[in-house]
């Protein structure tokens, strides 16, 4: 059998993430400088084929959201203090620059994890940042959204 020839016509070139690529990110509506960026589904996915029944479940999930930031003042964004009280942040990203090729992923209200202390980034200090999305009422299945635009 022969492989298929795949057809990317009209597919845009992927646009690396840069400061003029990716023009939003905030947590707690702070902007920070941020080095990476991970959204991690982690769904349980089991399947039952039984005499009777035969179904795909998905037994729950486990979303997070890593981000490493640069480390700022503490007045100015404080992620162990939100960690300590339990705090729900929004969480946004938005990376693209034209009409049609823009995707925005937002969290609103994500509990921030303890933080596992300091990177070095290029010299610089960094936080690995660890949040994991909550649902805005506990009927809801709205942890995070993503929005191409």
């Amino acid at each position: 059998m022969a492989v298929p020839t795949a057809d990317f016509t009209g597919i845009p070139d992927p646009l690396a993430a840069s400061d003029a690529n990716t023009p939003v990110f905030t947590i707690d509506a702070t902007p920070l400088v941020m080095r990476n960026f991970k959204l991690t589904l982690a769904n349980r996915i089991e399947a039952q084929f039984l005499i009777g029944e035969e179904e795909v479940l998905l037994d729950g999930h486990e979303n997070t959201i890593e981000a490493r930031v640069r480390a700022v003042a503490l007045s100015t964004f404080n992620p162990f203090t939100m960690a300590a009280t339990q705090e729900k942040v929004a969480v946004e990203i938005e990376h693209g620059k034209s009409a049609g090729n823009i995707v925005n992923i937002a969290a609103p209200r994500a509990q921030m994890q303890r933080p596992e202390g300091l990177e070095d980034g290029q010299g610089r200090k960094e936080w690995p940042l660890r949040l994991v999305p909550l649902p805005t009422t506990a009927t809801a299945a709205d942890q995070w959204t993503m929005t191409l635009t």
